[in-house]
């Protein structure tokens, strides 16, 4: 009904009710193809395709004097508002806007031809898919190091200024953009190197870049002026856009990027009143209160967009959980937000912008478009797990149903689904394709069990043969990936067998385990299983030591006593870790996570504290100031080193930002 709601042809518009607009890009698109309504899609992208810009860069990027050097001077010829930038509103070349719509507009016109296969479409649009991605690399790209600034290319964009910076967020989408571009080139007959090529360029550079070994997870950006640092408060569209678009090395660094959101983000209790579920409880439904939303970021102070408590925010979080295989936090942090934004809010049913949780602004707008196309994706492609390529012929399943779901079942315009679990463990799953084509299905289910007896496709026995194989790294239990052919009909049975070994630390199968630094640790290791290796990407490991003892192997581990150093100085409680426990019992192999919490700051005896008692010398400090404090926020003061390149960035009176470059505080009087 939501999605519906935001749609007025030819386009899908902002908000259903306010902000009834037409808007080429944040994430409403999304929701034709998940829900099936190609043809909107594909109304959608020909209107906003005819207000791509073809006016020649004739004239170099240039900083608006009237904006106080804030934004990129609104004029046609200047590297924003030239060829490739797509206009504000449909089948309108000629109206300017200081967003970067381009990027998630490409981004769910790749989703479109994975959906529906159609190379007729894709040849149409393919010259706006290239003439994109030259405005992408000549716009925020122009020092060509593989990192691209972000000039408005995301709802969360208020405020958030890079200064020519390189960005996780926006390199995220710029790398997917350019692997789709090297597929479907392929596919068309056209040059495929050059997407290549840059998608390997951006990968490298966020991965040896941005990528933080030792926390991680992506930093948010790091400086193109001054000192070039590394800025690691990442907001959760870092760690999200950069898992939806594959940047993730292996599955381990999807976990680890999950958990930086488990840990730095503020999380806020979504308050049920206990007498309102009496009636459920007596139906049968556990009495469980135990929910929480999150924030967009732990910036402070607050402004608009950057750290709200955005249900499109906390949604898309929940899709890149589902995506790094944490399927139980995913839909645990899931319906905490529909019941925050459908149940316990001010309107019913409500899709909304902003959670009743924001202490700004509280909750705002109804049906709201970007939490519309980033819920369609979270239930169809994170939960039930549809992920179609049919430019390649393919549909991949993966769902991430909670363990305790014994059935589940949806029905969209391309399929049906059903899953059932039988009282002898044995699951089964039928699915009816009506995509064209008749793509190939390929089934991944998670085995949370010691092995598997039988996997049977419409009645053929695949279980060891080339078909039916395990993949490898997986995060939390061995996963097996099913070729189940060309059909428009799947019958799949899965006979699983005996529990899955897990290694225990003490009595502790679950949960995160409290250490402090240097401590040592003993893994216990069950009968039958055997320790590939202990995979430590974050070094957070001094020496390991193996002793048999019995039946139980047990793993000795002795963590670094530096773990953590730096943020045990900026708060009082502990900062979550992860490594993992690569095993093998002879059927499957897989990655057990081992989340650890560092508590106790025990290395703070290295940096030396002042003594209460010590002398306190006033120190004269005329000579480093180049003038009064008085005058400290002045139009016209800070221009001086700035960035060259199309950006959003401090304004000339060092107060403000790029959405309010004028602005000036009260009179400073020292």
């Amino acid at each position: 009904m939501a999605a519906d709601g935001i749609w007025e042809s030819p386009v899908y518009q902002h908000g259903a009710i306010g902000w009834r607009v037409p808007l080429a890009g944040w994430r409403a698109a999304y929701t034709g193809d998940f829900l099936g309504w190609h043809e909107r899609a594909r109304t959608h992208f020909r209107a906003y395709a005819a207000s791509q810009v073809h006016v020649p860069q004739d004239k170099p990027s240039l900083a608006d004097t009237a904006m106080n050097l804030a934004r990129p001077v609104k004029e046609w010829g200047r590297p924003m508002y030239s060829d490739g930038y797509i206009a504000r509103l449909p089948n309108d070349p000629s109206k300017m806007n200081h967003y970067d719509m381009n990027l998630c507009y490409i981004d769910e016109l790749f989703w479109h031809l994975r959906w529906t296969g159609d190379t007729t479409f894709a040849r149409e649009v393919w010259p706006v898919i290239k003439s994109h991605l030259a405005w992408e690399k000549r716009c925020f790209d122009a020092d060509d190091d593989g990192l691209y600034d972000a000039v408005a290319a995301i709802w969360a964009s208020d405020a958030m200024q890079y200064s020519g910076g390189g960005v996780t967020h926006s390199s995220a989408y710029n790398y997917v953009a350019n692997l789709q571009a090297a597929s479907l080139a392929e596919i068309l007959g056209e040059d495929a190197e050059p997407y290549r090529r840059e998608a390997e360029k951006i990968y490298n550079a966020v991965q040896s870049v941005l990528w933080m070994d030792r926390d991680g997870h992506w930093a948010e950006y790091k400086d193109v002026l001054g000192k070039q640092l590394l800025h690691p408060s990442a907001g959760v569209y870092t760690i999200y856009h950069a898992i939806d678009s594959r940047l993730a090395a292996n599955p381990a660094a999807a976990y680890q990027a999950t958990r930086y959101i488990d840990g730095e983000i503020p999380h806020i209790p979504v308050r049920i009143n206990k007498e309102d579920l009496k009636d459920a409880q007596a139906e049968g439904y556990p009495l469980t209160v135990d929910y929480q939303t999150i924030a967009t970021s732990s910036w402070m102070p607050y402004y608009w967009s950057i750290n709200n408590v955005a249900h499109a925010e906390v949604m898309h979080s929940v899709l890149s959980y589902f995506q790094a295989g944490r399927g139980e936090e995913a839909f645990r942090l899931m319906k905490s937000a529909l019941l925050d934004g459908m149940y316990l809010g001010a309107s019913p049913g409500n899709v909304g912008q902003i959670s009743f949780y924001d202490a700004a602004r509280g909750e705002m707008y109804r049906d709201f478009a970007d939490p519309v196309g980033v819920c369609s994706r979270v239930f169809v492609e994170g939960l039930f797990g549809i992920r179609p390529d049919l430019m390649k012929g393919k549909l991949t399943i993966h769902p991430a149903f909670p363990a305790d779901w014994n059935s589940a079942r949806i029905e969209l315009g391309d399929l049906e689904m059903t899953f059932n679990r039988d009282d002898n463990a044995a699951e089964h799953w039928t699915v009816r394709s009506r995509f064209d084509g008749k793509p190939s299905l390929i089934l991944e289910v998670p085995v949370c069990a010691a092995g598997l007896s039988s996997v049977c496709v419409n009645g053929e026995e695949l279980l060891g043969s080339d078909r039916c194989r395990i993949i490898e790294g997986n995060v939390g239990c061995p996963l097996v990936a099913v070729d189940c052919g060309r059909a428009e009909y799947y019958e799949v049975k899965v006979v699983k067998e005996g529990k899955l070994p897990k290694v225990l630390f003490g009595t502790s199968e679950d949960g995160t385990i409290q250490v402090t630094a240097g401590q040592r640790l003993t893994l216990f290791v069950p009968a039958g299983v055997k320790v590939r290796e202990i995979y430590d990407p974050q070094q957070l490991i001094a020496a390991t030591d193996f002793r048999p003892a019995g039946e139980i192997g047990q793993y000795d581990v002795t963590l670094s006593d530096e773990i953590g150093t730096k943020r045990w100085l900026q708060r009082d409680r502990g900062v979550l870790h992860t490594f993992f426990v690569s095993l093998d019992n002879g059927r499957m192999s897989w990655l057990q996570a081992v989340d650890v919490e560092v508590t106790s700051p025990s290395v703070a005896a290295k940096f030396s504290l002042p003594s209460p008692t010590a002398k306190q010398v006033p120190v004269d400090l005329t000579r480093y100031f180049n003038d009064g404090v008085n005058n400290i926020f002045i139009p016209g003061k800070y221009v001086s080193p700035r960035a060259s390149s199309t950006t959003l960035q401090l304004p000339s009176q060092g107060y403000g930002d790029w959405c309010g470059p004028k602005s000036m505080p009260l009179a400073i009087d020292d």
